[in-house]
């Protein structure tokens, strides 16, 4: 879709590295390079590169990193316990392994991660993945007697540090220690798009950016299938359902089983249809702490879905539960259940547990006659998944003949089912969150992470695949999927159960939007433009008599989840509303429904009347938080309504400088509410980046830049908190806002890159996939800025100076395309000189046209070429 080009070559040898200085302590030569601002690790395996401390009995961890020694923990009995700490350089995704050479005595290995040099002690940085993208623990366990390559096979989604610690006694020779990198790995030459000015700060910002979009990408297949079979049996960590292919008509027959309960659960299916979409599930469920003892659990399984947790895509109906006294404590387990008409008969060890008498069932639970059967382990949801083992699986017909027979102990086994367990768990490749935490698709993130992936790699596949797993769980009331974990398998509405909020269902219509307008491609439009009308017409059920979104407990909640949610009509929800309805009606127009996208935008003028009579504070030039609210300011709802247009004429400017009066301080930029509203007052990059973007486009450029040195150059520079990627919160002290639990490679706050690409450079689309564009440079205090962004037509690509109080602007665009250049003046009535570079000299004045607006000039190019525009 983007086509590949040439990378800028390297600068010739002998020229300028990047140096600080000048202005905001940044002044870069024009021939620095941009290369090696890119952080995307060059191979696949990853290995520290420094040792951050050591504590104890530890030797020879520099000759480790050298790969010349190897280094020696000992612990001796009633010691302290040695650990060294490797540093990898900056954050890092991958399933980490050490190389273990020799052990003396029993020890245990405890390995710790962490985001942050913070928390690098035992305890890591506390909370990992949601669900099994990824490890649900920044702790591992190893009981090492030998030489062996120790993994526990799971992703860690962000690291920077990694402890290595003994926690009894014995002696561990560790000759080699890395991660095997699981996202895509962009070095300088994947980049299709690429950034440098004269500031170094910027630059390092533009790349952090970049980076922890690319450090959330997960590849399709990355996981694996959740089924393996291992010493004798078949091992189930997850993956949900799978069922013997050949038994969907079954009916009466005895299954029997051995079972070992390996971490909280093993269950299996009987009476299910095809892949288990439908049957009676019974689940042998280990104690969970005191209240909570060991039981049998019986569940009607169906595809509908579940409210809570985000770990099921199918509606599970309790049926029954029964204590036990058994130890499921790893022990192996005789299971036996006989199906003879309407009765269903559990025994475990020889015991009957439970009879489930299927003619007696709740209202709405069908009594299924016939069916496979199969084994279920539940995706973990902040917990880890249910792991079990099987083996000698038998299926008994009433008549005594064998239906099916299996030890389970070879990996041939696995063919014979069908169902989630035995899929890759993630076939489309999709933008996660965070790296760390959650590892799931929030359509929120995406409407930031969109537009920073087009302005680098342009990986179109995971925009595309992220889009149509969220857009699979439509409710059937219409309302969008606002989260989905990857590890659930790509679906068709209606669904239930991944729905989080009004706004953030909205969000998602915009991120289709975004797609078409970057792409230009109407492939995915009109497959999802269903998906879209249901959406819009649930939006509107949302609409008062005023005309007005309103939101209640249900649905109410935005980005900042802890404040709760914000109720009646809501400025952000609103503007976000407004917004939506005019990328929709783009849309629209663009596949060929005229009267579709008139209807649209004459529900956005509605609208815009609507918010302005009623939620428009005119004596402050702001606008309220909500109509419950009403003196409190949001930062969000303000710049989203400058963003999409809602402020009557000339009003935008006013409230930008308004709410630099109104919001708290901090040296991090603006608190994202008014002290009245009794919000947190942390520093959201989210919504900063709205707010960034709404500087840009009133053309406060200094403001924006400071901003981006403040926020942004923050998190690229703090001493221990810089990872080379952005920040879920920041703290009005300037520390991680959620403490150890910060999502430091979080996906929201990577809009930085962009907006330099789209501001500073200036390139940005007119229309779907750049067919017309706008190139509008916005210097600032900046004195040259070079990049490229890439397009489906080809790459676009701009240089500017600054020469004495002038302007000098070379561009190169695409053929097949035609746009407008904006060039700053140093004083009214200056006037552009432009100079056709290539292919040719125009034969005509009709090639581009000139009109200065105050301190600007306008210059309409209709031609592809490469260009030089001087203002002097």
């Amino acid at each position: 879709m983007f086509p590949n080009t040439a990378h800028e070559p390297h600068p010739p040898a002998g020229a300028d590295a990047p140096r600080a200085g000048g202005r905001h302590g940044d002044d870069l030569d024009p021939g620095a390079d941009w290369q090696h601002y890119v952080r995307g690790p060059a191979q696949s395996v990853v290995r520290p590169v420094a040792v951050l401390s050591s504590f104890g009995d530890v030797t020879g961890e520099e000759a480790l990193l050298t790969r010349t020694g190897s280094v020696v923990l000992t612990m001796e009995h009633g010691g302290s316990e040695p650990s060294v700490v490797m540093d990898y350089g900056q954050n890092v995704a991958g399933v980490p392994w050490i190389e273990v050479a020799s052990s003396t005595g029993k020890p245990t290995l405890l390995v710790s991660y962490s985001e942050s040099a913070t928390w690098t002690d035992a305890d890591g940085d506390f909370e990992g993945s949601h669900n099994d993208t990824g490890s649900h623990d920044r702790v591992e366990t190893f009981h090492v007697h030998e030489r062996a390559t120790v993994s526990s096979g799971l992703i860690q989604g962000g690291q920077r540090y990694q402890r290595i610690a003994l926690s009894s006694p014995g002696t561990l020779v560790i000759s080699d220690v890395g991660l095997h990198y699981t996202s895509p790995r962009a070095t300088a030459a994947d980049y299709r798009g690429w950034f440098a000015c004269s500031s170094d700060l910027l630059n390092r910002v533009w790349y952090d950016g970049a980076y922890t979009v690319q450090l959330n990408q997960l590849p399709a297949c990355t996981l694996p299938v959740a089924w393996t079979v291992s010493d004798g049996s078949l091992v189930a960590r997850g993956g949900n359902l799978a069922v013997l292919t050949s038994g969907t008509g079954w009916s009466d027959c005895t299954v029997t089983f051995q079972t070992q309960v390996v971490e909280r659960a093993a269950g299996w299916i009987v009476r299910a249809s095809e892949e288990g979409r439908h049957g009676y599930l019974f689940v042998l469920r280990a104690a969970e702490g005191p209240g909570n003892p060991a039981c049998l659990e019986q569940f009607y399984v169906d595809d509908g879905h579940e409210e809570r947790p985000q770990d099921n895509v199918r509606r599970y109906t309790l049926l029954g539960r029964v204590p036990l006294n058994l130890g499921l404590d790893g022990s192996w387990h005789d299971v036996r259940t006989t199906m003879a008409g309407h009765l269903i008969t559990v025994a475990v060890d020889g015991q009957t547990l439970c009879t489930l008498d299927i003619s007696r069932l709740p209202a709405g639970v069908p009594a299924r006659m016939n069916g496979s059967v199969g084994f279920h382990q539940a995706w973990g949801f902040k917990h880890r998944a249910e792991h079990a083992r099987f083996r000698h699986l038998r299926v008994v017909a009433a008549d005594g003949s064998i239906l099916h027979h299996d030890t389970l102990a070879d990996e041939a086994a696995l063919a014979a089912f069908s169902g989630d367990a035995v899929r890759h768990p993630n076939p489309l490749p999709v933008i996660l969150d965070g790296g760390k935490r959650d590892r799931t698709v929030w359509s929120g993130d995406l409407l930031v992470q969109i537009p920073t992936l087009f302005s680098t790699t342009a990986a179109e596949d995971y925009v595309r695949g992220s889009i149509e797993l969220l857009n699979g769980y439509q409710e059937a009331t219409g309302q969008s999927a606002a989260r989905v974990p990857p590890v659930l398998p790509p679906a068709s509405g209606p669904q239930h159960g991944q729905t989080y909020s009004a706004v953030y269902s909205m969000h998602q219509l915009v991120n289709l939007a975004l797609h078409h307008l970057y792409t230009g491609d109407l492939t995915l439009s009109e497959e999802q433009w269903p998906w879209a009308r249901r959406m819009l017409d649930w939006c509107r059920t949302l609409l008062d008599d005023r005309g007005l979104i309103v939101t209640d407990e249900n649905n109410g909640l935005d980005w900042d989840w802890y404040d709760g949610p914000k109720t009646g009509a809501v400025t952000a929800y609103n503007a976000a509303y407004h917004q939506m309805l005019h990328h929709a009606a783009a849309v629209a127009e663009a596949l060929g429904r005229p009267e579709e996208a008139d209807g649209l935008r004459r529900q956005a003028d509605t609208l815009r009347s609507a918010v302005n009579e009623h939620l428009y504070d005119t004596a402050r030039h702001l606008y309220r938080l909500s109509d419950q609210q009403p003196d409190g300011v949001s930062l969000d709802g303000n710049s989203l309504a400058v963003l999409s247009g809602l402020p009557p004429q000339g009003e935008a400017p006013k409230i930008l400088a308004a709410l630099e009066a109104v919001l708290p301080g901090t040296p991090y930029g603006p608190s994202p509410f008014s002290a009245d509203t009794g919000f947190w007052p942390q520093v959201s990059p989210y919504v900063s980046d709205m707010y960034l973007r709404a500087l840009f486009t009133e053309r406060a450029t200094y403001n924006a830049l400071d901003l981006i040195r403040r926020l942004w150059g923050h998190m690229a520079t703090s001493d221990l908190h810089a990872v080379g990627t952005a920040w879920e919160l920041v703290g009005t002290d300037g520390s991680p806002g959620f403490g150890a639990k910060t999502s430091l490679a979080h996906g929201w706050a990577a809009g930085a890159t962009a907006a330099l690409s789209a501001h500073v450079l200036g390139i940005r689309p007119a229309s779907p996939g750049f067919a017309t564009w706008s190139i509008s440079p916005q210097p600032g205090d900046l004195t040259w800025a070079r990049g490229r962004v890439p397009t489906p037509h080809g790459p676009i690509e701009v240089s500017w100076t600054r020469p004495g109080d002038g302007f000098a602007l070379e561009l190169t665009v695409p053929d097949g395309t035609h746009g407008t250049v904006t060039v700053p003046l140093p004083r009214e009535q200056a006037r552009p000189v432009i100079h056709f570079l290539s292919p040719h000299a125009p034969t005509d004045d009709g090639e581009y046209r000139v009109r200065t607006r105050g301190l600007v000039a306008d210059l309409s190019i209709t031609t592809g070429g490469s260009y030089r525009v001087t203002v002097g």
